[in-house]
């Protein structure tokens, strides 16, 4: 037979939730994978659009 278990939501929301410190970690790697996945899709227009001199090439 189950218990009869009285449970304590608002200490299992807490457990669940992020906190606003982690938000800001959860946001900051978001917005890294965006970034890469950007600059993989672009990697052949970033070099054409800003043309650089290497010493070599002159």
């Amino acid at each position: 037979m189950m218990k009869n278990e009285i449970l304590d939501y608002d200490k299992d929301y807490r457990l669940r939730l992020a906190t606003s410190k982690e938000l800001t970690k959860i946001k900051g790697y978001d917005f890294l994978n965006y970034l890469t996945d950007l600059m993989v899709k672009y990697s052949d227009s970033i070099g054409k659009g800003f043309p650089i001199e290497m010493e070599g090439e002159r």
